[in-house]
C-alpha cells in the first residue's frame, strides 16, 4: 500500500504537488477523530454510570463520524509518510498503531449499529470494548506522533526537572557558545546553516531520531543510528553521506519536503566534517592520494611540509574550511581549495591565510574567490606554484601580467575571467606552461590563434573543437541489382518533351487539361478530367486505337 502511494505521490507533480497537500493537512484532520472518540467514551461512562439512557442515536452519529475522520486522518498520514517528511523507522509505528485504532473505531461504530440503539446488550457490551480498545491505541499512537513533530521529550517537557536543565532550552543553546568554543568555524559558519535547515527537526529539544545537530559534541554523539561524525575516516560520515543521498532517496536529509541545503552550503558542512569536525583529525588532515586529488583525506599521518610551517597556519585554514592535503602521494607541494569559503572571504583574508605556507603551495585553487589584479601580486611571488585556478574571478590581463616568468607554473585555467588579448605576451613567458584553459574570457580569435602559435608545445582549451581529420573515404557505389544505372531510360520512363500525343481525351473525346496526364509505352498521353486516366489503366488496350502511334 505504501509502495502505490509512493507511486502516486511522484506520478502526481513532485513535493509541492496537490497530493502533497492533502498529506499535510494530517495535523489538522487528525483532532476530529481523536475529539470525537473522547466525547464517545464521555457518553458513554456517563450512560453506564449515570443512566443517560433516553436515546442512542447521537452515539451512533458520533461513532461514524469518528471512523470517517479516523479514515481520512489515516489516509492524509499515509501521504505524509510517503512523501518522506519523517524517518521511516520513527513513522511505521505510529502509522501501525493509527490504522489499529481506525479499524477499532469502525467495528465499534458497525457494533453499535447492531445493538439496535442500545437493546440488544451484547453487541452493546461489543461496541463499548472495541471502543476502548481504539482509545488504547490512540493514546500511544499520539504519544508517537507528539515525538516525532516536537521531539523525545515533549510530553514531560513541561516538568520543573525538564526545564531545570540549561540544554533543554533551544534558543539559549543556539544562541550561546557551542561546546566546542575553540571551533571559529561551527559557530560562525556550520551552526548558522544547521539553524536555518536543521535545527527545526535535530535541536536540543526536539531530536529527530535521538539526533541533536546543535553543538559540536551532539553531532559526534549522534542519535539511533550512530555517530553522526566517523573519528577516524571523516569522509565516510553519515552526516556527509545524508545530505549527499539522492532527493528522492530514502533517508535523504533534510527530507524532500523540507527546504534543501544549498550546494554552497552542502560544500561548507563537507569540508568542516573532514578538516576538523573530528577529534582524532588533528589540526591538518593530510594524507597521501593518487594524482587525480583524492575527494577527502582518510589518515593523520603527518606530512614533511608540517615540520616548516607552524600549526596555528593549518588551524587557521582549516577554521576558514579550505581544503588542504598534498598534491599526490609523498609529495611536500599541497593542493588548496578555497571552494567552500570562495563567496565568504575577502581578498586580504584570502592572502593572510596562505602567506604562512606560500612555500609549500604547489596546486590553488580560487575559483569564484575575490581575488583581484593587486592580489596576484603575491599569488605570483609563490616559488613552487604548478598549477593555478582562477576561473570566474576578476582577475584581468594586470593580474597575468604579474605571472610573467614564473618558474614553476604548468597550468593556468583563466575560464570566464577578465583576460584579453593583452594577456597573450604575459603567458607566453612563462616557461614551464604546458595547459592554458581560456574558455569564457575575453580573447578573441586572433589572440587564440597567436598564443597558440607562440610557443611550442602549449595546450590552448578555448572550447573551440579542432577540425574533424577524415578517417575514411567510402567506397565507391556497386549495384548488385538488375535496376538500370542512374540516368538510363527504362521503357516506361518519362520523355524529354512532355507534351501529349493525342489532342482529345482517349476516353471521353473532350479536351485535354494539362493536369491530368500520364506516361504509357514512353509516351505521354492527356486527358479531360481525374476519373479518365482510372479507366484507361483498366484496360489499355480498350482506348489504344484512340491514341496517335
Amino acid at each position: 500500500m505504501i509502495v502505490n502511494i509512493s507511486m502516486l505521490a511522484d506520478s502526481a507533480g513532485g513535493p509541492f504537488s496537490l497530493f502533497t497537500l492533502f498529506g499535510r493537512l494530517h495535523p489538522l484532520v487528525l483532532h476530529v477523530p481523536i475529539g470525537a472518540v473522547l466525547a464517545l467514551a464521555v457518553v458513554e461512562l456517563l450512560t453506564w454510570f449515570a443512566g443517560f439512557e433516553e436515546s442512542r442515536r447521537p452515539h451512533g452519529m458520533l461513532a461514524w463520524l469518528a471512523a470517517v475522520s479516523a479514515w481520512i486522518s489515516v489516509s492524509t498520514g499515509l501521504v505524509m509518510h510517503a512523501n518522506g517528511t519523517y524517518d521511516p523507522d520513527d513513522a511505521l509505528p505510529h502509522r501501525n498503531l493509527a490504522i489499529a485504532c481506525s479499524i477499532m473505531i469502525t467495528l465499534a461504530a458497525f457494533a453499535n449499529c447492531r445493538s439496535n440503539y442500545g437493546k440488544r446488550a451484547g453487541m452493546l457490551w461489543i461496541y463499548r470494548i472495541l471502543l476502548f480498545a481504539g482509545i488504547a491505541a490512540m493514546i500511544p499512537a499520539g504519544h508517537l506522533g507528539a515525538t516525532m513533530t516536537h521531539g523525545e521529550g515533549y510530553l514531560m517537557g513541561f516538568s520543573p526537572g525538564a526545564a531545570s536543565k540549561p540544554e533543554s532550552n533551544s534558543s539559549a543553546s543556539v544562541e550561546s557558545a557551542p561546546a566546542d568554543a575553540a571551533d571559529g568555524a561551527f559557530s560562525t559558519i556550520i551552526l548558522p546553516i544547521l539553524r536555518a535547515k536543521c535545527l527545526t527537526c535535530h535541536g536540543e529539544d526536539q531530536r529527530k531520531g535521538k539526533l541533536s545537530l546543535e553543538s559540536v559534541e551532539s553531532i559526534r554523539a549522534g542519535g539511533k543510528s550512530g555517530p553522526a561524525i566517523d573519528r577516524e575516516k571523516p569522509a565516510d560520515s553519515l552526516i556527509l553521506e545524508r545530505i549527499h543521498r539522492d532527493l528522492e532517496e530514502k533517508g535523504h536529509m533534510p527530507p524532500r519536503s523540507k527546504t534543501q541545503l544549498l550546494e554552497s552550503e552542502i560544500a561548507s558542512i563537507d569540508a568542516w566534517v573532514k578538516t576538523g569536525a573530528a577529534p582524532n583529525a588533528g589540526s591538518l588532515q593530510l594524507n597521501g592520494g593518487a594524482d587525480s586529488k583524492p575527494a577527502a583525506p582518510d589518515t593523520t599521518e603527518s606530512h614533511p611540509a608540517r615540520a616548516r610551517v607552524d600549526d596555528g597556519a593549518f588551524r587557521a585554514l582549516r577554521d576558514a574550511l579550505v581544503h588542504v592535503q598534498p598534491v599526490k602521494q609523498g609529495s611536500e607541494l599541497l593542493w588548496m581549495d578555497f571552494a567552500a569559503p570562495a563567496a565568504r572571504l575577502g581578498e586580504n583574508e584570502i592572502l593572510q591565510l596562505l602567506k604562512p605556507v606560500a612555500g609549500d603551495v604547489g596546486d590553488l585553487a580560487l575559483n569564484r574567490s575575490k581575488i583581484t589584479d593587486e592580489g596576484m601580486a603575491s599569488i605570483a611571488a609563490f616559488p613552487r606554484l604548478r598549477r593555478l585556478e582562477l576561473r570566474s574571478t576578476a582577475v584581468g590581463d594586470a593580474g597575468i601580467d604579474k605571472l610573467k616568468n614564473h618558474p614553476s607554473l604548468e597550468e593556468l585555467i583563466l575560464t570566464q575571467t577578465k583576460t584579453t588579448d593583452a594577456s597573450v605576451d604575459s603567458i607566453l613567458t612563462i616557461p614551464k606552461l604546458a595547459k592554458v584553459y581560456v574558455w569564457g574570457s575575453g580573447l578573441t580569435p586572433e589572440g587564440l590563434a597567436r598564443l597558440r602559435a607562440g610557443k611550442s608545445g602549449l595546450q590552448v582549451d578555448a572550447g573551440d573543437a579542432p577540425a574533424a581529420a577524415v578517417v575514411k573515404v567510402e567506397d565507391p557505389i556497386k549495384l548488385s541489382g538488375d535496376a538500370p544505372l542512374p540516368g538510363a531510360q527504362t521503357a516506361n520512363a518519362a520523355p524529354a518533351n512532355l507534351k501529349p500525343i493525342n489532342s482529345v481525351c482517349p476516353v471521353t473525346g473532350k479536351p485535354l487539361n494539362p493536369a491530368y496526364q500520364i506516361v504509357f509505352e514512353g509516351k505521354v498521353i492527356g486527358f479531360c478530367c481525374p476519373n479518365c486516366p482510372s479507366k484507361f489503366w483498366e484496360n489499355p488496350a480498350e482506348f489504344k486505337a484512340k491514341i496517335p502511334q
